[in-house]
């Protein structure tokens, strides 16, 4: 592992963005169109961050697309439970639901109905 220690689009050369596999990474230079509003957002939350332009993008496609995989597996979860044990009740689903809500928030989920 090495740390990023390159001069950044804005000339800052942070102390320490963090730990990367930088020399095993594979990348590829791509040209991308934002509306003003997310530029100057991901302008500010990079530098927030001590990251690049460049490098918070790639950090926050990476995040979007591991959240999504998340999603589709836990459709495909759901559709399989439902096939296996059938539909849901209105209090199970309220709960999934609620799961789902503290995932987001980054909170404990609650008990499962009857367990507490």
């Amino acid at each position: 592992m090495s740390l990023v220690a390159e001069r950044f689009d804005n000339g800052v050369r942070p102390s320490r963005v963090g730990a990367v596999m930088a020399d095993a990474m594979t990348k590829r230079r791509v040209s991308v169109t934002l509306t003003e509003e997310a530029y100057e957002a991901a302008k500010r939350r990079a530098a927030k961050a001590g990251l690049s332009l460049s490098a918070w993008l790639a950090e926050a496609a990476t995040k979007h697309a591991r959240h999504q995989q998340a999603v589709e597996n836990a459709e495909a979860a759901y559709e399989e439970a439902v096939r296996v044990n059938g539909p849901l009740s209105p209090e199970e689903l309220r709960w999934v639901d609620e799961v789902f809500d503290a995932t987001m928030d980054r909170r404990m989920p609650p008990p499962y109905p009857g367990t507490a």
